[in-house]
């Protein structure tokens, strides 16, 4: 349940939010709903916050001085990798089995630059990965492909060193999609703590790779 007001807008963006105006008995009910909801969700973001490194701090914590900008790279240089990784990338997609996962690992079995290819996901998954992995593998590309799996419970901070180790890139379609009834604060709850655990082996295994999350709603 969302709402939306008028807005007038200016030549700097909004100019004035106007009032909701006259609501009956059905569009009333809505709004108490989604003020509701908001605030549930306010309160879960609030709360995860403060279990992690990205707690609110005391007031009168002032936040580091930002470090210098990066020069600009020169005109007709164009920036790339060192020439021992050029071409030689290694790459994760965790969640690869998945509806998202899959498209992702072919997309990435198929760039130039990638030369290994690990595809993982829970044992659950409706695909295995391994099924994913030597789907992928029939490729007529140079990328080699492996898949890994792992149970629920197992703690990927414990179990994926060989998969993570020396990878450049991961990618991270993983989680649970939202469910009938579910609020995003009850998904939230869920997925935060997926992209937390893999998040942790990569920190482990591979700290210098970059790593995307897509992850809703954390993505």
């Amino acid at each position: 349940p969302y709402m939306a007001s008028k807005v007038t807008f200016g030549p700097g963006g909004v100019k004035e939010a106007h009032s909701i105006g006259v609501m009956n008995s059905y569009e009333q009910t809505r709004f108490q709903e989604c003020k509701k909801q908001l605030k549930e969700e306010i309160d879960a973001g609030i709360a995860y916050a403060k279990t992690t490194q990205l707690a609110c701090k005391r007031r009168g914590w002032n936040r580091p001085a930002a470090p210098p900008a990066r020069p600009s790279a020169p005109p007709n240089v164009r920036l790339s990798p060192d020439s021992t990784s050029r071409g030689n990338f290694k790459v994760c997609v965790c969640g690869g089995a998945g509806g998202i996962g899959q498209p992702l690992s072919m997309l990435m079995a198929q760039n130039p630059h990638v030369s290994e290819l690990c595809v993982f996901d829970l044992t659950l998954a409706m695909v295995p990965a391994a099924g994913v992995a030597a789907d992928i593998s029939h490729l007529e590309k140079k990328c080699k492909v492996k898949g890994y799996a792992l149970d629920k419970d197992d703690k990927p901070v414990e179990k994926l060193e060989e998969c993570l180790k020396g990878c450049h890139l991961v990618l991270v379609p993983a989680g649970m999609p939202r469910k009938p009834g579910m609020t995003r604060a009850d998904l939230l709850g869920v997925n935060a703590g997926i992209a937390k655990n893999i998040v942790e082996a990569c920190a482990k295994f591979c700290p210098d790779a970059v790593l995307g999350l897509i992850v809703n709603p954390v993505n």
